[in-house]
């Protein structure tokens, strides 16, 4: 099979054929930028995450601390106002962890620390709070109820047990946040280089694309017109441009040379002049010459 150039295809295949290149460069910027753009709602979803997960590691951190104060607090005074206020804060540390189990529904080991932790401050509530409150009421115990919040007492060791899955939760949130936004500004730069690539190679490709094509049919069509110019002065010596391809510039080259062959018809003359032996032959032939 004959090779094809590109100066063959028919202008409608050309330009189909370059406007086939930008839609292919256009569709190719878009899918990746699709792709990145998800990348990124991924990535801001894992970061929202972690937060919401670090801020209710804070609030389950902070509700702890309010029981231990309440029951401080009903120990100076005994009023069964800051037992109240121990209750309440241990149902909203209840809420606080529930609410981290649902942001950390897909990772089991956390999960575990949060019942871990939950464990630890139901123990502590019994034991401490409960039983704390059953030996201040009683005078001839209640010193051994303040003990359980000393330096030596068990309230401490159960609190810690409590907080430290919570602790070692908010740590792992904390470092996948550096992580997350490191991944951020990683995705957002390839984003940025991407798109700058994709419109450099798009006005390298639209330059190409226009040279080839004005190489291909501007130029021919220019230097055909000027040939059918002359041509119509006169000038019947001109060379008709573009003549032997296959589209329609081809075509169009080989209509001007139809007209050019015409032209050069109608130049010569109907008779053309005799060649010299030609007229001696027929001087020879006249009447004189028989005579002699």
């Amino acid at each position: 099979m004959a090779d094809v150039s590109f100066n063959d295809w028919k202008i409608s295949h050309k330009l189909t054929a370059g406007f086939a290149l930008m839609v292919l460069v256009i569709a190719g910027t878009g899918a990746a930028t699709f792709y990145n753009m998800n990348r990124l709602t991924a990535a801001r979803a894992d970061y929202s995450a972690s937060q919401d997960a670090i801020a209710a590691t804070t609030q389950a951190s902070f509700l702890l601390a309010r029981q231990e104060n309440s029951f401080r607090g009903y120990l100076i005074g005994l009023d069964p106002y800051y037992l109240e206020r121990a209750e309440a804060h241990r149902g909203n540390f209840g809420k606080a962890l529930d609410r981290l189990k649902g942001l950390l529904a897909a990772e089991p080991e956390k999960l575990a620390k949060i019942e871990a932790a939950q464990l630890a401050a139901d123990a502590w509530y019994t034991q401490v709070v409960e039983g704390g409150a059953a030996l201040a009421a009683n005078p001839m115990t209640y010193q051994d109820a303040t003990d359980m919040i000393g330096s030596d007492g068990i309230a401490d060791g159960l609190m810690g047990a409590a907080e430290d899955p919570i602790d070692q939760i908010s740590t792992a949130e904390a470092a996948e946040v550096e992580e997350t936004r490191a991944r951020l500004a990683a995705i957002n730069g390839q984003t940025t280089m991407m798109i700058s690539g994709a419109l450099a190679f798009s006005v390298l490709a639209a330059v190409v694309l226009g040279w080839m094509l004005s190489k291909a049919i501007g130029s021919p069509i220019a230097a055909m017109t000027t040939a059918m110019r002359r041509l119509a002065e006169g000038d019947s010596s001109v060379e008709v441009p573009a003549r032997g391809r296959k589209d329609e510039v081809g075509l169009g080259a080989e209509a001007v040379q139809v007209f050019k062959d015409a032209a050069i018809r109608k130049t010569r003359p109907a008779n053309p002049p005799d060649r010299p032996e030609e007229r001696r032959g027929r001087k020879g032939g006249g009447p004189l010459g028989k005579a002699g």
